[in-house]
Order: structure tokens, then sequence, then C-alpha cells
């Protein structure tokens, strides 16, 4: 009898799809400071800080880059093939996260006062959850696979770190004293369109094969 074959592509999009809809909803409660409220934002202050932490966000995915490269010395034989994609790839995530930040905002600078969120712990947490589930990912993949993903982890990593260094005094929002307001069915939707922003099925799978036949094995 012929054995089934491995269906990475199919594999990768349902598992990633499971988890980001049982991480959300713990991810924004264990993030939220108890007992704390901040005044929602206006909306030209949203517009100004989403654009800061876009522009600290797009530096970061360029510096962390080089470590991402260094998985293999064989990765350059495919990096023509690969570098324009993770690169697009990782910007359409960032463009969907920084839209978490979007439209939730008050055409008044007297807004409402809502539940402050700490934004370090928002992406720590984020980052932790999605760590958890990476190595679950890893422990079930074929072993020609893992580097790939564990490289694809450290990169992710490797922006959050960037990201909350730059912010280490304190984000555009605590300088404003203000917040966009955060609701778990936003933060679920936006994770959501950030999976199907890189279609796993397709794109890791091309990029798995990619590195397989490029030796990383």
């Amino acid at each position: 009898m012929t054995q089934a074959k491995f269906d990475f592509k199919t594999y990768i999009g349902h598992y990633v799809s499971q988890q980001v809809a049982t991480e959300s909803k713990a991810v924004l409660l264990q993030s939220t400071v108890a007992g704390a409220q901040v005044r929602q934002c206006s909306c030209d202050e949203q517009r100004e800080c989403s654009s800061e932490m876009r522009e600290q966000a797009v530096d970061c995915i360029g510096a962390c880059w080089s470590q991402f490269r260094q998985v293999s010395d064989s990765f350059t034989s495919f990096l023509p093939h690969s570098d324009a994609r993770v690169l697009s790839l990782s910007t359409a995530v960032l463009e969907r996260s920084i839209a978490l930040w979007m439209n939730k905002c008050v055409h008044s600078e007297v807004g409402p006062l809502i539940p402050k969120v700490n934004i370090s712990e928002l992406f720590r947490l984020g980052e932790r959850a999605i760590t958890h589930n990476a190595d679950n990912l890893v422990r079930t993949t074929p072993k020609a696979l893992r580097k790939i993903l564990d490289a694809a982890g450290d990169f992710a990593i490797c922006v959050k770190d960037c990201f909350l260094a730059r912010n280490k005094n304190g984000f555009c929002f605590d300088s404003k004293n203000c917040q966009p307001l955060i609701v778990e069915r936003e933060l679920k939707k936006t994770l959501r369109k950030c999976t199907r922003a890189i279609n796993w099925k397709k794109e890791a799978g091309e990029l798995c094969d990619c590195s397989v036949n490029a030796g990383l094995s």
C-alpha cells in the first residue's frame, strides 16, 4: 500500500487558522490593565501613532532579515526567489497588524474612557502564544522543514524585540495619554486576515519546498 504523502501546505493552513481563533481572547484579556482606563484617541492622534509604528516595524523587518538569511549557507541559492516574497509577505502581515490600531478612534480630543491595554504586554503575550503554537507545529513537521520554521520563528521574535526596544520609553500612544479601542473580535479578525494575507497553503509550502531543494535538511 502506498503511504499517503504529508501535505504540508494544507496542514499548516488548517493549524494556523485554528490557533488564531483560540489565542486572541487570552492575549487581550491578560494584556488589559485591571481597573485602569485611558482616553480613547482622536483620529488624528491614532493616524500619527499608527504611522510611527509602521515606520518602526518596517525598519525592524529590514534589520532582522539578515538573521533569516543565515539559516543555511545554501540559502543564497534560492534567495533571489524567496527574498522578495518573504519581505512582501512580512509587509502584508505588518499592514494588517497596524490596521488593528486604525478606525478605533473618535472625532474629538475629548474621547470617552476605555479599558487600558499594556501595549508591550500585548505584543509579548502575542509572541509567546505564537511561539508556543510554533513549537507544537515543529514537533509534528517533517525534519527537513524544521530549520525553515525555526528561522521564521526567530525572524518574528527579532522583529518583535526590535520594535519593543524602540518603544522602551513608551509608545506614541503613551505620550499622548490615549489608546485606540481594541476589542477581542477585532483582534481575532486581524489575526485571521494576517493568515489569509500570507496564504499559508501556497506560500509556506512553496517556500519550504524551495528550502529543501536548497539543502535545508
